[in-house]
């Protein structure tokens, strides 16, 4: 690692997830999740088998063909079959230490009560997938568009906060009908000339959820098969 442009920002972070969460007095909702993967090594263990991932999911089925569906929100995905599921015990733990970084670092209260964790895989540290939903009130809803607003910057500020060199992308993007946010992110090297990590957040209103679709990656080869979840994710449900 010592002669790794990003390796000082390795060692001095912590693997974290970050929640973002509406600043409403009566109502706060998740509108980003955003899963940051830094660290020197990867702690191995026995591959999981289907009835093992299947243990750890909060919502939705997966089924035999890695088939997931979460029918709330009527989302249907194809998910690789050797990456790790998430254990429910480790999104706890990645949601703890995300509300203490996001709160220290810009001075918000966080509250992820009413998040609902979907489906997480991840294949290394560097390379994941993470889906969660949160029900949201017709004031929130109203306002969507310019929390969002709100999200990005936040999310910008505790990049700033921890010393992190990022390049940002706004747009949006259509999958199966249905119009997502799109936020790209990439993490630069100290010195800002090698990418070492890129991130992208996908998030919609699909009937009265705030759906959200993060990915990590650090290869072409892991981004190919991360978009093919995202792009290639169905939904019964259109608005």
């Amino acid at each position: 690692m010592q002669g790794d442009a990003s390796a000082k920002v390795d060692w001095e972070l912590t693997p974290f997830s970050i929640k973002l969460v509406r600043m409403k007095p009566s109502s706060d909702f998740v509108i980003l999740l955003l899963l940051l993967t830094f660290g020197c090594t990867n702690l191995q263990k026995p591959k999981q088998t289907l009835q093992e991932k299947r243990k750890e999911l909060e919502v939705g089925k997966l089924d035999d063909k890695y088939v997931y569906t979460a029918k709330e929100i009527g989302w249907i995905a194809l998910l690789p079959e050797n990456w790790k599921v998430l254990t429910q015990r480790e999104n706890y733990n990645l949601a703890r230490k995300g509300r203490e970084t996001v709160e220290g670092a810009s001075d918000t209260k966080i509250d992820v009560s009413h998040l609902v964790n979907l489906i997480s895989i991840r294949k290394d540290l560097s390379n994941s997938f993470q889906s969660t939903m949160q029900p949201l009130d017709e004031a929130t809803a109203r306002d969507y568009d310019n929390h969002t607003i709100f999200t990005q910057d936040l999310i910008k500020n505790v990049y700033k906060s921890k010393g992190i060199q990022a390049g940002y992308v706004l747009g949006a993007v259509r999958i199966d009908g249905i119009m997502f946010d799109r936020f790209e992110i990439k993490l630069y090297s100290n010195d800002n000339k090698k990418v070492f990590l890129e991130q992208k957040l996908f998030n919609a209103l699909i009937n009265g959820y705030d759906f959200a679709m993060n990915i990590n990656f650090n290869n072409a080869d892991d981004e190919e098969t991360l978009m093919t979840i995202v792009m290639g994710s169905k939904f019964s449900m259109k608005e």
